[in-house]
């Protein structure tokens, strides 16, 4: 209650000891009628510290109207939201872990398991991304619901200067956290490479659905200052150890450019260098045929990398296909082990000012087998029972979710995949979707209110419900933006069985 003539903000702070299971946790700030609000929270968890039980850190800061009382509920998920499992991005500690004082970006979609996790400052691992990993395959022991592998490690903008040999490495870097969950998170990062000589932005999201992880990262780098290197890519995925390659892949929108079976191959040598992709995207590169060669029993997938867009001014000149390499980094016994890395053109040896390079990237991670997963998709589980480990996979995401969308009223799309729309005055918005692979998300922004449905159009014009709430208000996400004072309200939907479909999106009050 607010006695006073002035609104104000309450800050609060949730101590959760004992929370159910930590490693997909999302808090949801929402109304005494469990309507959620748009008001963000923040979360920081730890699972690590043997002193004490797994633990919750939820803080907000809860808005109550001049003489008036407010009443809200925290709900949290855990492993669902509705019928599909949840999305969620938040800050892992690390005290009580083996190394501990860094950021540690820890994503998770359900609870079962991490998905993805990434290391921005580079503490214990010296690489961004770190724990690569499956959404519903057979883990431990073959059980479901259980921790599972595909891989570790990968890295953003890593370059050697040619002078010294040195990496310049991360200076400075700044993270918000606009979403944490639970239809799709949402993360910016900001800062530079060096002493400001590179400017770096990146998000990061993923995404609810029931077949197969999916990690977004949009980066973007500009060179304030003439670099020379030795050595240098943009993004990479790679550098376990304990894991063999003996396939890759890459092709392009229209299927597979080039397939290679990989020979022994020594530590450290290159097995293809700067090799332009090319026809037209979306490209993609993957390693079926991955296997996991150590004492752990739970290496149940292989992965792939899709760039959605890519483009580029190097002196003054513009690239629009991306170029990659790979080299056998980590094995020493001669078995390949191949790390996949975005690289420079390769007619190029320095960076001048002005340079820039901006790319949309999605990590992709599939069971071998139809054996292996254990979740619901019909269709990808008819699809990974004539495809096991095939390259097929990876075409089948990277151009089934190259939807199109035709916006026939109120509304204006700002990006394709993940689908953004910005609504144009107070709606409705009316609009068709010509594909789709697993649940995709849709996100309205600058919405006068949340209290607005999505709805799909069937025959003869009426309008259903998207059948995915169980517990009562448990289908959609909504956020609060106070610069535009607007909502944006996200949802996901199962389009594998729809080769096209018709919604609107109008204020009609959620129930």
């Amino acid at each position: 209650h607010n006695s006073g003539t002035s609104d104000i903000y309450v800050p609060v702070l949730l101590i959760v000891q004992r929370l159910a299971n930590p490693t997909g946790a999302c808090p949801i700030v929402c109304d005494e009628d469990n309507v959620p609000t748009g008001i963000p929270i923040q979360l920081s968890k730890n699972w690590h510290a043997s002193w004490e039980p797994p633990y919750g850190r939820f803080y907000t800061l809860l808005p109550v109207k001049a003489l008036k009382a407010s009443k809200y509920n925290i709900r949290c998920c855990y492993g669902f939201w509705g019928t599909l499992p949840s999305a969620s991005h938040a800050n892992l500690s690390l005290v009580g872990y083996d190394v501990h004082g860094t950021r540690w970006e820890q994503l998770a979609i359900g609870n079962w398991g991490e998905t993805y996790t990434m290391d921005v400052d580079m503490g214990p691992s010296k690489r961004t991304i770190t724990d690569i990993r499956m959404l519903m395959t057979k883990g431990k022991d073959e059980k479901k619901w259980q921790w599972s592998d595909a891989g570790w490690g990968g890295d953003w903008l890593n370059l050697r200067r040619t002078e010294d040999g040195k990496r310049v490495f991360p200076y400075q870097w700044k993270c918000a956290y606009l979403s944490h969950g639970p239809c799709l998170t949402n993360v910016e990062y900001n800062g530079w490479y060096g002493h400001r000589v590179i400017s770096m932005s990146a998000t990061v999201k993923t995404l609810r659905t029931d077949d197969y992880a999916r990690t977004f990262t949009s980066l973007r780098f500009d060179f304030n200052d003439d670099v020379n290197f030795s050595n240098a890519h943009f993004f990479e995925l790679g550098t376990a150890g304990y894991i063999v390659t003996p396939c890759i892949v890459y092709g392009n929108r229209d299927g597979l450019v080039k397939q290679f079976d990989v020979p022994k191959i020594e530590k450290n040598a290159p097995f293809l260098h700067r090799q332009e992709i090319e026809g037209s995207g979306p490209w993609w590169i993957g390693f079926p045929k991955q296997e996991q060669r150590n004492n752990r029993t739970w290496g149940k997938g292989w992965r792939g990398l899709i760039i959605r867009s890519f483009e580029a001014s190097f002196s003054s000149k513009k690239y629009s296909n991306p170029s990659i390499s790979f080299v056998n980094r980590c094995r020493g016994d001669n078995n390949p082990n191949l790390v996949c890395m975005l690289a420079p053109p390769k007619d190029l040896s320095s960076f001048v000012k002005g340079d820039w390079v901006s790319f949309d990237v999605e990590v992709v991670t599939f069971p071998r087998e139809v054996n292996d997963y254990y979740g619901p998709n019909e269709c990808f589980r008819d699809h990974l029972s004539k495809h096991p480990d095939s390259w097929t996979s990876l075409h089948r995401e990277a151009c089934g979710n190259d939807i199109s969308v035709t916006i026939h009223s109120g509304g204006i799309v700002r990006n394709n995949y993940p689908l953004v729309i910005d609504m144009d005055g107070q709606g409705p918005v009316e609009f068709s979707i010509r594909g789709g692979c697993g649940a995709v998300p849709v996100q309205f922004i600058h919405v006068i209110s949340s209290s607005y449905s999505l709805l799909q159009v069937i025959d003869g014009g009426n309008t259903v419900p998207i059948p995915q709430e169980v517990h009562g208000n448990d289908y959609w996400q909504s956020e609060y933006d106070p610069v535009s004072q607007t909502f944006s309200l996200c949802f996901n939907l199962t389009l594998d069985s729809l080769q096209s479909s018709e919604w609107i999106f109008n204020a009609i009050p959620i129930k």
